[in-house]
């Protein structure tokens, strides 16, 4: 469990460094398309980077990593460009790594789902001063995540219990 964290960690600290040179760069700021397709692309490899150093739990068959939190802030920052990039890295990288059809179709449609909160949001409650974000999107992005991270995880359950089993 210590590989997978720093693994994480140097993932968030590369992507951190990026989105401070798209910040930064004032090249990058005074071209919207152009900065919103280097942060879906920073927020996708960062994805790619958490999906590497994700870990499921001895009784729960669910991935967990934090791989909602790009992608959101992916669909919110990046626009709909930036979401379209990272999205499509994430679901890329889901489908690389193999395993069940219907896994694979899960785990790409939860991406798509992330992509599209944060592109409802952005239209909800829009950056006007961006990169700075309104105090309720930040919130809202916080519970969708705890939402959106929950939610597979309490359908395992629902749907193993000892009620619900075949076996």
């Amino acid at each position: 469990m210590i590989v997978p964290a720093v693994q994480s960690l140097t993932g968030l600290t590369l992507s951190g460094l990026f989105c401070y040179l798209i910040f930064a760069s004032a090249r990058v700021r005074r071209h919207p398309l152009r900065r919103e397709a280097l942060f879906g692309l920073t927020m996708g490899i960062l994805v790619v980077f958490l999906g590497m150093s994700a870990f499921t739990l001895d009784t729960l068959p669910v991935p967990m990593s934090a791989k909602p939190g790009p992608l959101l802030f992916a669909g919110y920052l990046g626009g709909p460009v930036g979401g379209l990039i990272a999205g499509g890295l994430a679901a890329a990288f889901r489908i690389a790594q193999g395993g069940p059809v219907s896994a694979q179709m899960i785990g790409v449609a939860m991406h798509v789902v992330y992509v599209i909160a944060g592109l409802a949001l952005r239209y909800a409650l829009p950056p006007r001063d961006w990169p700075r974000l309104p105090r309720g999107a930040i919130c809202l992005m916080l519970a969708g995540v705890v939402l959106l991270q929950a939610a597979p995880i309490i359908l395992v359950r629902l749907f193993t219990s000892r009620g619900l089993s075949s076996g």
